[in-house]
């Protein structure tokens, strides 16, 4: 089992890295632990890479005439967000969230756009019973025989396949397409349920049905988080956790009055403050080269990484990827070839396979977006958080120019300027995000001709923005195939057997596509990492941050 580590690369400067190198920091051990513990990860000296010229990752948060534009992730949910709820608490800007209440109308209305018309999705269950939309149409009596279906004996299933045999194709078409489109960007047909929607994918291999267990009150032991929770890596004072507590009870979504970037901008801030534990040093515009292993340093308890970059090579106990499966392949693949003997020795066997599993097609297969920002200086959306749009009866396959063209390329538009009023800078502000597929090489005046007819199409919105931005967001989104979860399970292994706890992943390509999900990721690599002074010795595999797929 690795030691405690004294120097840790943290590689990828995006919300991941940025909230992993804060846990590293902070360190903070739970109430009781010994002294000894606190003062072994005091010792930790931190390095963050990032080769981009600014932090943040995909979060980006953009004033243009005034108007609020995020290029990114625009806000956050309470429920499922405890960890991010604490960071950012600990971080001192709980006074620049603004809240949405569970009961302000925008937050309860969401449409779906489906074969031609608008749907209002019910905000209750009876509600639900009872509504008249044209998407929900003999849902309910689908609902009812839902408990009566048999569990798939599969191993996984696509989210199209399972919802459709349990709730019928028209469900799977009009319904869960959109859902798909607005968190993945993606194809329902290829997804993975049992890691895109874990809890109910859960729900009927347990107890044979989604629905029966919701009425009846049951729950069951979330696939993505240890089945043992340890204590957290940041401590809260009494009057934050008060805060935190406030916030899962009454809100139902939350974001920052100058957008997302103030998180990713205030753990930049808290990382380049003087040190109280740990030192860290951050390497922005510094791209990694190559990442080489050395077995023999590691078993002498000495730095076994070396990190190289233009600016030379340096030397570490530990390093934490929170990079693109694909590009952490790459900078192994060129680590081996770096320290090999001769210019075409291979890898040694156990990295080798660590490469081939984090390269694969399907482990490294990611979306890309198009987002569309526009704002007008009157009043042009409806009070709702925005519509999602639905696949329909759509059946070109991925990349094809039908599927480019299906609705104008639209995924989904959120209406800002209803959903986060208090982002607002003029009295008469709407401000609307497109996100949309076209082609990497299509023009941006092009891509917002299309945003703007599909939306004219979809809400009647036609007017002239005041003003408007495009932007690309290449690879922005992991797609979870089916068979992610066994994936998952085979590269843990790899990684385990190959670098002993001496590498851990963590990031949107794995556990979670979230802001959420990704800062969970991080906590739990560092909790281990750190917990009562170092790695638990009792499980020699608990840092590759893939554990949980063993649990």
């Amino acid at each position: 089992m690795a030691p405690t580590p004294r120097r840790v690369a943290v590689l990828g400067g995006g919300v991941t890295g940025l909230a992993a190198a804060y846990y590293l920091r902070r360190a903070a051990t739970h109430a009781g632990a010994a002294t000894t513990a606190a003062a072994a990860a005091a010792g930790h000296t931190v390095h963050v890479y990032e080769q981009a010229p600014r932090w943040g990752g995909w979060v980006q948060s953009t004033r243009q005439d005034g108007y609020l534009f995020e290029q990114g992730p625009r806000t956050l949910r309470p429920a499922g967000g405890e960890h991010t709820l604490a960071l950012v608490a600990a971080l001192g800007i709980a006074n620049e969230v603004i809240g949405v209440p569970k009961t302000q109308p925008a937050a309860r209305t969401r449409l779906v756009y489906a074969n031609g018309s608008m749907n209002l999705m019910p905000a209750s269950l009876l509600r639900f019973a009872f509504s008249t939309q044209p998407v929900l149409r003999g849902v309910l009596g689908r609902v009812l025989r839902e408990p009566f279906v048999a569990r798939s004996r599969a191993a996984d299933e696509s989210i199209d396949a399972f919802v459709a045999r349990r709730f019928g194709r028209r469900v799977a078409d009009d319904l869960v397409s959109a859902v798909v489109h607005g968190i993945y960007g993606g194809d329902a047909r290829t997804l993975s349920m049992a890691a895109c929607f874990p809890t109910l994918w859960q729900r009927e291999q347990t107890y044979g049905s989604v629905v029966l267990p919701l009425l009846l009150g049951l729950t069951g032991r979330s696939l993505s988080a240890p089945s043992e929770p340890r204590p957290p890596v940041v401590a809260l004072t009494a009057e934050q956790h008060a805060w935190v507590r406030q916030m899962a009870r009454e809100t139902a979504i939350y974001a920052f009055r100058d957008g997302m970037q103030t998180l990713t901008d205030s753990l930049v801030r808290a990382l380049a403050a003087p040190p109280e534990r740990g030192a860290v040093r951050l390497h922005g515009a510094t791209p990694v080269t190559a990442l080489a292993y050395d077995a023999d340093a590691a078993q002498r308890d000495a730095p076994c990484w070396t990190v190289t970059t233009a600016a030379g090579a340096a030397a570490y106990d530990h390093v934490i990827s929170a990079l693109p499966s694909g590009t952490l392949a790459r900078l192994l693949q060129s680590g081996g070839a770096a320290t090999a003997a001769t210019a075409d020795a291979s890898l040694p066997a156990a990295v080798a396979r660590v490469v081939h599993q984090l390269s694969g097609p399907d482990m490294t297969a990611a979306a890309s977006l198009w987002v569309v920002n526009l704002a007008f200086h009157e009043q042009v959306t409806p009070q709702a958080f925005g519509y999602l749009v639905a696949r329909g009866g759509e059946t070109a396959p991925p990349g094809d120019a039908a599927w480019f063209a299906h609705e104008h390329g639209l995924l989904g538009v959120v209406f800002d300027a209803s959903a986060l009023p208090a982002q607002n800078q003029f009295k008469e502000e709407s401000r609307l995000t497109v996100m949309l597929r076209a082609p990497a090489d299509a023009a941006a005046d092009a891509v917002l001709a299309q945003a703007r007819a599909g939306l004219a199409k979809h809400t009647g919105i036609n007017q002239t923005p005041s003003s408007a931005r495009v932007t690309y967001q290449p690879a922005c989104l992991p797609q979870y195939r089916v068979g992610h979860r066994q994936r998952l399970a085979a590269l843990h292994d790899a990684l385990a057997a190959a670098f002993e706890g001496r590498l851990s992943v963590a990031g949107a390509g794995y556990r979670g596509v979230s802001v959420n999900d990704c800062i969970a990721q991080a906590h739990d690599v560092v909790q281990h990492l750190v917990a009562a002074g170092g790695p638990d010795p009792s499980d020699a595999a608990t840092t590759t941050g893939l554990a949980f797929c063993r649990a």
